[in-house]
């Protein structure tokens, strides 16, 4: 999934987390160099990495995990197959008795 400039500026600005006339430079800016906002927005200094990472995990509407405060056992991360792993991109985080 990709977050388009627009939602990422409408989302930004209906939270107040840049001002407007700022946030929409930046946007102009990003659309007419062909770039995404939010590197644009990381680039001038205008928003923190992780600040970014939560809103687009909000975006799109899944649970944002610090991983630096995750801790992921041996026997988790042998379940699944490495190629699997780094194709899909996706980390098993922890095993549920559902699992």
């Amino acid at each position: 999934m990709r977050i388009e400039n627009v939602q990422l500026r409408d989302f930004i600005r209906d939270a107040n987390l840049i001002e407007a006339s700022v946030l929409d430079g930046a946007y102009q800016e990003a659309e007419s160099q062909k770039r995404r906002l939010g590197e644009l927005l990381l680039e001038k200094k205008l928003i923190e990495e992780a600040q970014l990472r939560k809103l687009y995990a909000y975006i799109l509407g899944v649970p944002f995990v610090d991983l630096q405060k995750e801790t992921v056992s041996a026997d988790v991360l042998q379940a699944i197959p490495s190629r699997l792993l780094k194709s899909t991109k996706l980390w098993p985080l922890r095993k549920t008795a559902e699992n």
